[in-house]
């Protein structure tokens, strides 16, 4: 990874902390492990979820333009 792109990751990576850290329990979030309680929950509830559907639709688009290209191909 580029130091740009880890730039960029970082960025966002602090814009999600921020939002989750408004989100989560603030008596959980005292101590170390209430931190990692809190981050992992919130990040399996609402993070994750979001990559996963991101890199499905990424997956469906890519099906498409390939059945699209070979009918196209297969028209001429």
């Amino acid at each position: 990874m580029d130091t740009q792109t880890q730039a960029e990751l970082k960025a966002h990576a602090e814009a999600i902390a921020e939002i989750l850290r408004r989100e989560a329990n603030l008596e959980a979030i005292k101590t170390f492990k209430g931190i990692e309680y809190a981050v992992r929950d919130l990040a399996r509830e609402y993070v994750l979820p979001e990559i996963g559907n991101f890199f499905v639709e990424q997956q469906q688009q890519q099906k498409q333009d390939e059945s699209e290209k070979s009918s196209a191909s297969s028209e001429t």
